[in-house]
């Protein structure tokens, strides 16, 4: 598979909450994923959301994702129905 996309690069640490702030939570449990997919990084990389496009690539360090698995859901679709090509 090639891919072909800007990347976004992030050290460690981020977790699924870094990735879609828990204040989005309530789309997760109507299952809004179109409105999830307009909140990645807003609070932590206010350039993704205008910036990121279909097939982008996010590279992360070490506990990528880490913290509740309640959120990692969010996290995941959000980046799934923004277009992200990979998350590494």
């Amino acid at each position: 598979m090639k891919l072909a996309g800007r990347v976004w690069k992030y050290g460690d640490g981020l977790s699924a909450t870094d990735i879609v702030p828990a204040a989005y939570d309530p789309l997760t449990l109507v299952y809004d994923w179109d409105r999830c997919a307009e909140q990645p990084f807003e609070e932590n990389d206010p350039g993704f959301g205008p910036g990121a496009a279909a097939g982008d690539v996010i590279i992360a360090g070490r506990a990528l994702g880490a913290g509740h698995a309640h959120y990692h859901v969010t996290a995941i679709m959000a980046c799934r129905f923004r277009g992200i090509g990979a998350i590494l």
